[in-house]
């Protein structure tokens, strides 16, 4: 167990009208922690003493003792000067800490009883620069309005999978009120850089109010790819509008082409969220994959109960240059739990049209129901039709069908399986 002791005894001076702190010191035994003050109060018979005060240290950490530290500052030093109506600092530390990433810091400013004006707050960390100035008051309530400027920041450090460089304008301006509910105003004029290897600009504005958030508008952008949203979020409720535009989707993907859109909406809540979406997709190409439009509206959650709307149309399809699909449509519509799907596929020889019962387990990773009819025709090998339903399951890692046959339309024949 860490010890504290003080190693120099208080040294200092009483002058009638001032008082002069020459040296307090205080050390842990092992040597890891130092504090040295030094300073002194003058014009004592006044209502607004002057005060003079340096503090320096080494080794200084929170918790005090155990293990790794939440929060660490190797050294620092800070300065005080001035009555408490009218006073100057001037901080500068080095800091770093589980949630925090390493850096140095230094900032010079001016305040009062009830508030400090930030002249610059600077730090060193994330291989650049953040800069923050403005405004933090306590009194009557606490609250802030700052600016805030990033350069050649590189998150890797933060996210090991985001290696990059960005530069960012921010502010931000709000209280916490008397019933302890922050209300915050924030605006993100611009993020630009590269990250993860792609081009990112991002910009928005909002606010906060208790545990919820407003967006009046977040733009996202990628090249010539680029997604907006407004709404508002919180656990209770979630409101939010989306747009999708991917006018060049190989800036994304690799071998990706062709141009997507689309827009949506998220609602419900945390535990049970729903949402809506329908997008479009024209001349896609992925390596030497083609397809010449998809478009898909779907309306779904995450519940066993919630309604469940679905419709899939594929244009052609070809495989380089070699035509696979001529056309895919599914439908589905009931719920998660209970819902019915058509499926309709047509290659130019062949053509398949299905019709399924079923529904998603409550992990929603199996769907279990009938196959309630199937026609297929090949120009090679006829017409067949299913003669009575079949059980069928699906998971990502299996299939399972029933007893299932076929018998011939347009001939003699049956094909069974199961």
């Amino acid at each position: 167990q860490r010890q504290m002791c003080i190693r120099d005894r208080l040294s200092g001076q009483y002058l009638g009208n001032s008082v002069v702190l020459e040296r307090l010191s205080i050390d842990q035994r092992d040597g890891e922690l130092g504090l040295v003050l030094g300073g002194s109060v003058e014009d004592l018979d006044t209502d607004t003493p002057l005060v003079f005060a340096a503090l320096t240290w080494q080794g200084l950490r929170w918790p005090l003792a155990g293990g790794s530290p939440d929060v660490e500052s190797p050294q620092g030093a800070l300065r005080v000067s001035g009555s408490m109506d009218d006073y100057a600092l001037e901080l500068a530390l080095d800091l770093a800490g589980a949630a925090v990433p390493q850096g140095s810091w230094k900032a010079t400013g001016k305040g009062t009883q009830t508030q400090l004006e930030l002249d610059s707050l600077s730090g060193q960390l994330l291989e650049g620069e953040i800069q923050l100035t403005g405004l933090v008051g306590w009194d009557p309530a606490p609250r802030w309005q700052l600016q805030i400027a990033g350069n050649d920041l590189n998150p890797e450090a933060l996210v090991a999978e985001l290696p990059g460089k960005l530069t960012a304008q921010l502010s931000t301006h709000g209280e916490i009120d008397s019933d302890e509910q922050l209300l915050a105003h924030f605006t993100v004029e611009k993020v630009h850089g590269q990250l993860a290897g792609y081009p990112l600009s991002i910009s928005g504005a909002g606010m906060v109010v208790g545990d919820t958030v407003q967006l009046s508008s977040l733009q996202l952008d990628s090249g010539r790819n680029g997604v907006s949203a407004t709404g508002q979020l919180s656990a209770e409720a979630l409101d939010l509008d989306w747009d999708l535009r991917a006018l060049a989707p190989g800036e994304l993907l690799a071998g990706a082409s062709g141009r997507i859109s689309g827009r949506g909406k998220l609602t419900g809540n945390n535990e049970s969220p729903r949402f809506g979406a329908k997008i479009i997709g024209e001349e896609l190409q992925l390596d030497t994959l083609q397809a010449t439009s998809l478009t898909l509206d779907i309306a779904a959650g995450m519940q066993a109960t919630d309604a469940l709307e679905l419709q899939l149309a594929i244009g052609q399809v070809s495989e380089a240059g070699s035509a696979l699909l001529q056309s895919l449509t599914i439908d589905a519509r009931g719920s998660n739990a209970d819902h019915q799907i058509n499926l309709k596929l047509d290659t130019g020889s062949e053509q398949l049209a299905t019709n399924l019962r079923g529904g998603l387990a409550e992990s929603l990773d199996t769907w279990t129901g009938l196959v309630t009819s199937l026609m297929a025709t090949s120009s090679e090998f006829g017409s067949w039709k299913l003669n009575q339903q079949s059980q069928l399951e699906l998971s990502a890692a299996s299939a399972h069908l029933g007893d299932s046959c076929l018998d011939r339309i347009d001939g003699s024949g049956q094909v069974c399986a199961g």
